[in-house]
């Protein structure tokens, strides 16, 4: 939860809106508010002010390795495959030779910066982009070193195609995940907030009713007696 000059507000707002209410009553006044009523209204005004100020960047932390385990996986686009394989043919020309491995990191790691950057956590994305390039470079090459060069070029393709689809599913599920954390989070902090108000009610109300108790039993027969026919 964050702090500062909000926080102090909220704490005075349910004594502040308390003692009004008593004070009229005893002025004579009449608000057309008894102290349920009070309660609640504290609540209505408070309640949105404790849970503004939480932060949900600490109390939602997810993770996109998780998110891609949990329901991403998707296989290289034919699209993309063709886009990244446009070139190899014009490569293969000019060097006669393509190293899988090695092409297929630089190209597949040059993408994770465009991929992470609408990442809820870019650190962590780029980290998690990185590893899949490596590995999958790794996976999809291996056995490829003696494959012809547009053979290795094409495979390299695959490999980075199939890292860029899992880490954008990632990072779309990443903030769909957080934005359903949020919404969870702010209305267990409304009930919550409810309730510890509706506390607070209860012991105002126990403690203003002990209070007139004792105020008529030290009062003189015939007062007593008034105020019980009033």
């Amino acid at each position: 939860m964050k702090t500062g000059t909000g926080s102090f507000a909220r704490r005075l707002l349910l004594p502040c809106l308390l003692l009004v209410s008593f004070g009229a009553a005893a002025c004579g006044l009449n608000f057309s508010l008894d102290l349920t009523e009070t309660c609640t209204l504290a609540a209505k005004m408070e309640c949105p002010l404790v849970c503004a100020l939480m932060d949900t960047t600490s109390t939602c932390h997810v993770e996109i390795a998780a998110e891609v385990d949990a329901g991403c996986n998707n296989g290289a686009t034919e699209e993309c495959v063709t886009g990244c394989g446009s070139h190899c043919g014009a490569d293969c020309q000019a060097t006669a030779a393509s190293n899988c491995d090695s092409n297929c990191k630089a190209q597949c790691g040059g993408q994770c910066s465009a991929l992470c950057a609408a990442a809820l956590d870019p650190n962590q994305c780029m980290s998690f982009c990185n590893s899949q390039c490596t590995n999958t470079c790794a996976a999809t090459c291996a056995s490829d070193s003696q494959s012809t060069c547009q053979s290795q070029c094409n495979d390299a393709c695959q490999a980075t195609c199939t890292v860029q689809a899992n880490v954008a599913c990632g990072v779309h599920a990443s903030a769909s995940a957080m934005v359903a954390c949020a919404a969870q989070a702010a209305a267990q902090c409304s009930a919550d907030c409810s309730s510890q108000v509706a506390l607070k009610c209860s012991a105002q109300a126990s403690a203003s009713a002990s209070a007139d108790g004792g105020r008529d039993a030290g009062a003189p027969p015939a007062q007593r007696q008034e105020a019980g026919t009033q």
